[in-house]
């Protein structure tokens, strides 16, 4: 038991370490997941970060890769890359959208990065989307920092920027046909 706590330790240790070094180095952004000893790290380019502030509720980061080109990371945590980004919110979108036969009223809640959004308006039936976001500086930086950022700039679009769930909780019943909610 003595030998396996030193293990995790030293392990702990070891990838605490690299975490430091190569954030202060900006060679990496990376993640540590402590209970599981998982350690992800993708490679930025010498510029990174091309973007870097705090928001009144996180700190908000762009960094670029020659492979999975911008990464917006939210308080050391990658939320998306611009290669793998449509996985996630591909699938967050179309699939509740499809449920329905005809959506027409969407509310999205969370998301501030836009892609979710983004991908919404792609069915001609949709009228108008409430996007409820908590964090305004993280729209202002992606709809400067990312293709997708320009959702917001469709009239179809209302952006609030309040707490997503006493959003909902006002929201007249059955008003949506459509709730999608994108938060970390």
């Amino acid at each position: 038991t003595t030998a396996a706590a030193t293990t995790t330790t030293t392990t702990t240790t070891r990838a605490n370490q690299l975490i430091q070094n190569t954030r202060s180095s900006n060679k990496v952004v990376g993640e540590f997941l402590d209970e599981i000893g998982f350690y992800q790290s993708i490679t930025v380019t010498e510029d990174s970060p091309i973007y870097q502030a705090r928001s009144k509720y996180q700190d908000i980061e762009v960094h670029t890769s020659h492979h999975y080109g911008k990464i917006l990371v939210l308080d050391g945590v990658t939320q998306l890359t611009e290669r793998d980004a449509d996985a996630y919110n591909e699938m967050m979108a179309h699939m509740p959208m499809m449920e329905h036969m005809e959506p027409k009223r969407v509310l999205v809640i969370g998301g501030g990065d836009g892609y979710v959004v983004s991908e919404v308006l792609k069915h001609p039936s949709v009228e108008h989307v409430d996007h409820v976001e908590l964090d305004e500086d993280v729209i202002k930086v992606c709809q400067t920092h990312f293709s997708w950022g320009k959702a917001w700039d469709d009239p179809r679009v209302t952006l609030h920027v309040t707490d997503g769930a006493a959003f909902a909780r006002n929201a007249p019943k059955g008003y949506y046909d459509v709730i999608i909610q994108d938060s970390s």
